[in-house]
């Protein structure tokens, strides 16, 4: 596994800018489940990507 640096202290823009990106992505999603973009029959782990 890899390591994760967290930086407690943010600039206003900095977090503005990360708002900004977690609604665009949140938006994204609504768009796909609207659409119904999401497989239905096909049950996946996740697990493949595990080999690699």
């Amino acid at each position: 596994m890899g390591q994760q640096q967290v930086n407690q202290q943010s600039s206003p823009d900095k977090i503005r800018m990360f708002m900004k990106s977690l609604i665009k992505d949140v938006h994204a999603l609504e768009e796909m489940l609207k659409k119904e973009m999401f497989e239905k029959d096909i049950s996946r782990i996740g697990a493949e990507q595990e080999f690699f």
